[in-house]
């Protein structure tokens, strides 16, 4: 799988249900993953942006980052890769 395969996108409130199933939450943080209940008030707040890596037409990473410093630098703050495509440098093509 070559990095030009890989799309990234800005996710918007109706990729919701595409972003979920990325890394199942019942898997991060023994259950306890803040996402699905924040995602709506995180994607609402004007210095957070969130970005998708998409395959074909499969949600394959997420990333959540919040632009600091008067937007001279952004802290992620989240992100999840789902398992088939760990370790092949989604995250850091999301963060380019």
């Amino acid at each position: 799988m070559g990095s030009n395969l890989i799309k990234c996108k800005r996710v918007t409130k109706e990729d919701y249900e595409k972003v979920m199933p990325t890394f199942p939450p019942s898997e991060i943080y023994n259950g306890s993953d803040y996402l699905p209940d924040y995602f709506h008030m995180l994607i609402d707040m004007p210095n957070n942006e969130m970005y998708a890596a998409v395959f074909g037409d499969t949600f394959v990473g997420f990333t959540l980052m919040t632009i600091v410093d008067e937007g001279k630098s952004i802290v992620t703050r989240a992100g999840r890769v789902s398992k088939e495509y760990a370790c092949k440098g989604i995250l850091g093509i999301m963060l380019k």
